[in-house]
C-alpha cells in the first residue's frame, strides 16, 4: 500500500477535502425542522372570524340593539353608489336599490355584514359629488362592521 506524500499530485486536493462540511446532517435537521412546523401549525380559522349570532352595535349597548333581519342572498360584492341629484341632495344605491339617507345606508349595511362580515364593499362616487359624501359612504360601511371597503376608481376615458 502506497502512503500519500505531503507534496506531489493530488495532495492539495486531499487538504482542501478535509475542510468540506458534510451538507446530509445539515440537509436532514432543516427537514425535521420543516415537517415539526408544519405539523404543529393550526389551520382553523381564527376564532373571531367566525360567524357568530351576536351583533355587537356600533355604540356598544347591546341591550337596546334589535336584532338584524336576516337576508336571504349575500352576493359576492356589494356595490354602493353615491350619486348627486339636480338639487344638491345625495343620494345612496346599495345595489342598485335606493337608499333614502344616510342612517338608512348604515342600517341596511350593518344587515348585510352581520350576515357576512368579510363581503367586500365598494364605494362607487360619481364624477360630481364632492369627496367628504364620497368618504361619509366609506364610513358607514367602517360603521356597519365591513372588514373590507375599497373605492371604486375610474379609468382614463370615463365618466
Amino acid at each position: 500500500m502506497k502512503i500519500p506524500t505531503r507534496f506531489g499530485p493530488g495532495a492539495a486536493s486531499r487538504r482542501q477535502g478535509a475542510l468540506d462540511l458534510m451538507m446530509t446532517p445539515m440537509i436532514d435537521v432543516v427537514f425535521l425542522l420543516l415537517v415539526y412546523f408544519i405539523a404543529t401549525t393550526s389551520f382553523q380559522k381564527p376564532e373571531n372570524q367566525l360567524p357568530t349570532g351576536v351583533v355587537k352595535p356600533p355604540g356598544g349597548r347591546a341591550a337596546e340593539a334589535k336584532p338584524p333581519e336576516p337576508m336571504e342572498v349575500i352576493p359576492e360584492e356589494i356595490l354602493v353608489r353615491v350619486r348627486q341629484d339636480d338639487g344638491g341632495g345625495i343620494l345612496y344605491q346599495v345595489n342598485g336599490s335606493a337608499v333614502g339617507n344616510y342612517q338608512e345606508l348604515v342600517e341596511r349595511l350593518t344587515r348585510i355584514v352581520s350576515v357576512r362580515a368579510d363581503v367586500p364593499i365598494v364605494v362607487a362616487p360619481e364624477k360630481r359629488v364632492a369627496m367628504q359624501e364620497a368618504i361619509a359612504a366609506y364610513d358607514a360601511a367602517r360603521r356597519a362592521g365591513a372588514l373590507s371597503v375599497y373605492f371604486a376608481i375610474r379609468g382614463k376615458g370615463k365618466e
